[in-house]
C-alpha cells in the first residue's frame, strides 16, 4: 500500500482528497472514451468496406456490359454476332 504521508508530506487532507477523487473520476471517463473511440473506428471501417464493395460491384457490372458506339449508340458489329 502506498503511504500518502510520505508521497505528499506537505499537502493538507483537503488537497489529498481532491487528488484522490479526481483520479477516481478519471478512470471511468478514460474507459468510456476508449470504448466510444473504438466503436467509432469499427463503424467507419464498416461503412468504408460497404462503399468499396458497392463500387466494385458497379465496376463489375459496367465491364460486363457490351460497349456502345459513342456516335450512334448502336452496338458494335462484333457484339451482334456478324463478322
Amino acid at each position: 500500500m502506498i503511504n500518502v504521508k510520505k508521497l505528499f508530506p506537505r499537502l493538507s487532507i483537503r488537497f489529498k482528497l481532491i487528488i484522490a477523487f479526481a483520479l477516481v473520476a478519471l478512470g471511468p471517463l478514460v474507459v468510456v472514451s476508449y470504448l466510444g473511440a473504438r466503436e467509432t473506428v469499427f463503424q467507419v471501417k464498416a461503412r468504408a468496406y460497404g462503399a468499396l464493395e458497392h463500387d466494385l460491384e458497379m465496376a463489375e457490372a459496367r465491364t460486363t456490359q457490351p460497349r456502345r458506339s459513342p456516335s450512334t449508340g448502336a452496338l458494335p458489329q462484333k457484339c451482334l454476332g456478324t463478322p
